[in-house]
């Protein structure tokens, strides 16, 4: 018998949301999970939960998801889940403004390895994010941090991060004015990776697009830990807890 009182770590496939994650678990047990999915802060509110995930992932992306069980959920909630890793492949594109620039840059200039591994290094420490609009979440280019200075629209929800790394580990140039990139990225809980994307290609005068975003790691939690949603099953059959 799985042990309802745990910590569950899945290896989360793109494409699925945490609450289907969780809608599966409950099938895997034939409704002995229950309860909602929440985002209280309370102790007692907490201890009310039967089933609840920390620091969620997007659809886009896979890796690591944390998912206290029962009494589980207090634990996890004690756990310095404070630091994220990951492996981020990012699209750049090099557009308008960037190829009409006096004197004219050539794209290996703007775009080369040094270049692209100059500008990350850049954003390493403790940064002031502006996640923006769904509009500019899909849309990536326009810088988020005003422009000549000026301060973000007051619309944009302002965040305090701290990048601890963000290092280029992989480039490819599948045409002229167009990389693809692979970035190891670590950061604390609740860095906008998809804002953070879109002020390095700002940085490098491009537009960029988050093409895949894979979690190695939630706090001490790494993804040689998680299951697979294939493996379930049988991991359901045995207790949860070390």
């Amino acid at each position: 018998m799985f042990d309802r009182d745990s910590i569950l770590l899945v290896d989360k496939p793109a494409g699925w949301t945490a609450q289907g994650v969780i809608d599966r678990l409950r099938e895997l047990t034939g409704g002995d999970l229950v309860g909602n999915v929440c985002a209280c802060q309370d102790d007692d509110a907490l201890a009310a939960c039967a089933t609840r995930w920390f620091a969620t992932l997007e659809p886009l992306a896979s890796g690591v998801l944390a998912i206290g069980l029962g009494a589980g959920t207090t634990v996890l909630a004690n756990v310095a889940l404070v630091d994220m890793e990951y492996l981020v492949t990012i699209r750049l594109e090099l557009v308008g403004a960037a190829v009409e620039t006096e004197p004219v840059p050539s794209s290996e200039d703007l775009m080369s390895h040094s270049a692209v591994d100059s500008a990350m290094r850049a954003f390493v420490g403790d940064l002031r994010q502006f996640r923006g609009s769904a509009v500019e979440d899909a849309v990536f280019g326009a810088p988020t941090h005003g422009v000549d200075g000026l301060p973000p629209p007051p619309e944009l929800a302002v965040r305090q991060v701290t990048v601890s790394r963000f290092e280029l580990v992989g480039l490819t140039r599948p045409d002229q004015n167009v990389l693809v990139v692979q970035a190891h990225l670590e950061c604390t809980t609740g860095t906008y990776v998809r804002a953070l994307v879109r002020d390095l290609a700002a940085s490098l005068g491009a537009v960029g697009q988050m093409m895949s975003l894979r979690r190695l790691r939630v706090g001490p939690f790494g993804l040689e830990r998680a299951s697979t949603l294939e493996q379930l099953p049988d991991v359901l059959s045995t207790s949860l807890r070390d």
